[in-house]
């Protein structure tokens, strides 16, 4: 019944961001992010952390970030690398929130590949 629950949640915040104009998303910033982060990992039974959890799923899937991402991650996996990054960089939490998730999966995986490539070469 718990993996019911937790599938209704994402579908319910897709949902609800896909039916906002895309507009309206640029004006969420990191800020709004690090506070739906925090209750994500203090308190995943809140609202705050459904929405930061869809926000973040519903950011990747439109813009295609995911094609960056292995397969083998999962939601709760992006949903720490992105708290981590916010965590690790408050100077950016003024930036549009979908720019910030971009920042963070890219520093989390295409900064790896190419530290394994330069270590090939070495």
């Amino acid at each position: 019944m718990n993996g019911f629950r937790f599938i209704s949640r994402i579908l319910i915040a897709i949902l609800f961001l896909s039916s906002s104009n895309q507009v309206s998303a640029a004006f969420r910033t990191g800020a709004d992010l690090y506070e739906g982060a925090t209750d994500y990992t203090n308190n995943k039974e809140s609202f705050a952390a459904d929405y930061f959890m869809g926000y973040v799923v519903g950011t990747i899937d439109s813009y295609g970030i995911d094609l960056m991402v292995p397969a083998n991650v999962t939601v709760g996996q992006m949903c720490f690398i992105v708290k981590k990054y916010l965590t690790e960089h408050p100077e950016e939490w003024n930036k549009p929130a979908p720019s910030i998730i971009s920042d963070a999966i890219h520093e989390a995986f295409q900064e790896g590949r190419g530290q394994r490539k330069s270590k090939k070469g070495s």
